[in-house]
């Protein structure tokens, strides 16, 4: 047999025993040429084809081939037995992963940073990084609101590492998470242990002391409401702090707290001398001025007041305060008019705005007084036309429901995810109830807690995923190298299974003449049996291979992959354009001939309708996920299993007529029996080839034993985590339904309270105008009567 024979049959052979998945192809690339497979130019014979005849210098160069790569294969993998990464390369590869990570971080990706760096904490706390590593995990879970995980990794770093550059800032953290759990820092949660951050803090040498920490240390002893402790951390920082604004802020807040009323502005005043270069700092001053504003009102200075409230920008969110505020002055000041213009401006600027009922209501009582009685009226009823609805709609539902606190906690054991109080109360009575601090901190635990459960549902559907991967044919994709040198065994075998085939031929064509009648008829039938199979091999070795299979199912899930990316660019469109007919609805309502409320059950429907097709969308993510990491070859079950039991088969074969062509070849003598002696000697080599290599693959097996132990374990303890995270979570979640039931329930209380204050100031308004305007009349008639 030639060389074209052997190429043929080598391409056909590892056409058989392919790659095991689109990994282990990309892997050939970084493994050792040694065992590389060779490249797959020629095609697969198919059935029938021409046998050409091999030569035994032909069959013994391939065997010595053979023998040179299982040597390379058992080397690589008696070095890898004894550690296949050692300090210096662990320290190389948690460098690369927390570089990675950082660039994320950088780009603001802090999902992705996380995922990243959990791996790096997990699997490298003996590096020099992985304090570096905790501190990036602990800042990207902080900066997602996920301040629970945030906790545990800045602590490890604090406790763990105090001489490490970033201590300071893991107890700055530490101090801000503190303010987030429970503002009023008392001995409960998270909060107990800020009193030994602070004291570490103050025990960093006054040289090494970064610029935040006085900042943070004295607004923790003003949420503790220690003042004087407060402004003897904050009074010492410089202007040129970049905390300068912050400090500031806080020290006349104090000076306010401890009734210091002539120091406070002089601390609010100093930031007309400041200049604010950010958005934060901007704001800081704003609040400033609103302070000023306030203290000059209680103390009579009303021309004061009101230029403070000017400092306020129309796009801050402190503008309606400040122009409510203005007005009050104004009205201190007996200046009714100028109140009038501040609060008329509050309603056309902010009809939204939280104060803009109790500011209707003022410009009539204004206007009442100002003897302007036709638009006082309608102010009043305007207000009132638009508030009673809500009034009569929220005590309908305190009416029915009883205790709403009760009422609120079922709504909120209902609905899993970010609960949406405007689908119970409506859109207006919503947005009073979220005006209250307790309901908008409550609504922000709410959000961390639904944001847990979503991140936590994504562990445990990875889990289920990786359990999957574990127990199917894609299992031997966990470890790339291993795959690739099972393929690589799997391929040599059949080099062997060929070479002995080859050798049994040239042994008959020998040893012929040497057998009787009945022998030579038994060598006819081995041959025959031999040669249906070989048959019936090489047609399964011309048919298409796993590894082309795997490509063409790969192809058409990428085809369904862009076409799903598609879909979701289209919604998104969809999605913005929604968004913008709403915003010109609101924008042109008055204009509109379809009733808000139509329009608000049409769009509910859509944004319904929206929702579904992205879930759907989501789910086909998953599933399209799935089925990629379902994309395997070279595994034994399946149209493999069959092969195998064929190639099992077809060396029995081969054994079987080798026994009988032996004792032939003990009758022949001379040149005949010189050369049957060389072939045999050949076969006899390839059966100790096979057992080297059944060795390594022995070896190969043993590792990827140890390796799927190894993640299976690892596995069982991840289990094991996510249980334990959604005992918590179901606890928190509890809680957290029991304490929003009963801030709802009372801020339901107090806003149906506010309506109803609203609707019957606005009826006496009414009333308030008819007998000022009756006052009016009659002492025109009793004028007219004296004259």
């Amino acid at each position: 047999m030639g060389k074209r024979d052997n190429a043929i049959r080598r391409n056909a052979a590892f056409g058989l025993w392919a790659p095991l998945g689109a990994a282990l192809s990309l892997c050939w690339a970084g493994w050792p040429a040694a065992y590389a497979a060779p490249p797959q130019s020629a095609t697969a014979p198919t059935a029938g084809a021409p046998h050409l005849p091999a030569t035994l210098d032909g069959v013994q160069l391939n065997l010595t081939n053979v023998e040179t790569r299982i040597r390379e294969i058992d080397g690589v993998l008696r070095n890898r037995s004894k550690g296949p990464t050692g300090p210096g390369l662990d320290e190389d590869l948690a460098a690369r992963r927390l570089t990675d990570a950082q660039v994320l971080y950088t780009f603001k990706n802090y999902e992705a940073a996380a995922t990243i760096l959990f791996d790096v904490v997990d699997r490298y706390q003996k590096t020099t990084v992985y304090p570096e590593a905790l501190f990036y995990l602990g800042d990207s879970l902080y900066l997602r609101h996920d301040y629970l995980s945030s906790l545990r990794y800045f602590e490890k770093l604090a406790d763990g590492f105090p001489q490490h550059p970033r201590y300071q800032e893991a107890l700055v953290r530490l101090l801000e998470i503190s303010f987030h759990l429970r503002p009023g820092l008392d001995d409960r949660g998270p909060s107990a242990q800020a009193e030994k951050w602070v004291d570490r803090l103050a025990q960093v040498p006054r040289d090494k002391v970064l610029a935040q920490v006085p900042y943070v240390r004295g607004k923790y002893h003003f949420f503790k409401k220690e003042y004087d402790k407060a402004l003897a951390v904050l009074q010492p920082i410089l202007p040129a702090s970049a905390y300068a604004f912050q400090a500031h802020y806080f020290i006349g807040a104090s000076h306010v707290a401890k009734g210091s009323l002539q120091e406070a502005v002089a601390d609010f005043a100093v930031f007309d001398q400041m200049t604010a270069r950010t958005d934060p700092e901007r704001r800081i001053a704003e609040l400033a001025h609103m302070a000023l504003g306030r203290i000059y009102y209680e103390q009579g200075q009303t021309t004061k007041a009101q230029e403070e409230y000017l400092y306020i920008s129309q796009k801050s969110d402190l503008f309606p305060d400040a122009l409510y505020e203005a007005a009050w002055a104004s009205i201190k000041a007996k200046e009714y008019k100028r109140a009038e213009r501040s609060l008329e401006l509050l309603v056309l600027a902010q009809p939204d705005a939280l104060n803009a009922p109790e500011s209707k209501l003022l410009i009539g009582n204004l206007q009442t007084r100002l003897s302007e009685f036709q638009p006082a009226t309608q102010w009043f009823l305007k207000t009132r036309d638009e508030f009673e609805p809500v009034n009569k709609s929220l005590n309908e539902i305190l009416t029915q429901n009883g205790d709403p606190g009760v009422y609120f906690r079922a709504l909120i054991e209902k609905n899993l995810g970010p609960f949406d109080v405007a689908t119970s109360v409506g859109k207006t009575a919503a947005r009073f109830l979220r005006g209250e601090p307790e309901v908008e901190r409550f609504f922000t635990l709410s959000g961390d807690v639904a944001e847990l459960r979503r991140s936590l549902d994504e562990v445990e559907d990875t889990i289920r995923r990786v359990e999957k991967a574990f127990s199917g044919k894609q299992r031997y994709n966990i470890d790339p190298e291993l795959g690739a040198a099972r393929e690589s065994c799997l391929h040599l075998a059949d080099e062997l299974l060929f070479a002995r085939r080859d050798l049994a031929e040239m042994l008959l064509s020998t040893v012929t003449l040497a057998a009787s009648v009945e022998e030579r008829q038994q060598l006819v039938g081995m041959a025959h049996k031999r040669e249906g199979l070989s048959r019936e091999f090489l047609r399964q070795l011309a048919a298409p291979t796993a590894e082309s299979r795997a490509e063409q199912r790969r192809a058409e899930i990428n085809d369904i992959d862009k076409r799903a990316s598609e879909l979701q660019v289209q919604l998104v469109s969809l999605r913005k354009q929604r968004e913008a007919i709403e915003q010109y609805y609101a924008q042109t309502r008055a204009q509109q001939k379809i009733a808000p409320q139509q329009f608000q059950h049409d769009l509910t429907q859509v944004t319904a309708e929206e929702d579904r097709v992205h879930k759907e969308y989501d789910q086909i993510r998953r599933d399209l996920g799935d089925a990629m990491n379902g994309v395997g070859v070279g595994d034994e079950e399946g149209p493999a299993g069959s092969e195998k039991t064929l190639r099992q088969d077809y060396l029995q074969a081969v054994e079987q007529e080798t026994l009988l062509l032996d004792q032939l070849r003990l009758r022949l003598t001379g040149g005949e029996r010189a050369r049957a002696d060389a072939i045999w000697a050949a076969l006899s080599r390839t059966a100790g080839t096979d057992q080297q290599l059944q060795a390594v693959t022995g070896t190969v097996n043993q590792l990827f034993g140890v390796k799927l132990a190894e993640m299976q374990a690892t596995l069982l303890t991840e289990k094991e985590n996510a249980r334990g995270y959604r005992r918590v979570l179901d606890g928190y979640t509890g809680e957290t339904q029991g304490v929003g039931g009963d801030v709802l329930g009372d801020a339901l209380r107090s806003t149906a309270r506010r309506f109803y204050d609203i609707v019957v100031r606005a009826d006496v308004g009414v009333l308030d105008v008819a007998w000022a305007l009756k006052q009016e009349r009659t002492e025109q008639v009793s004028r007219l009567v004296r004259e």
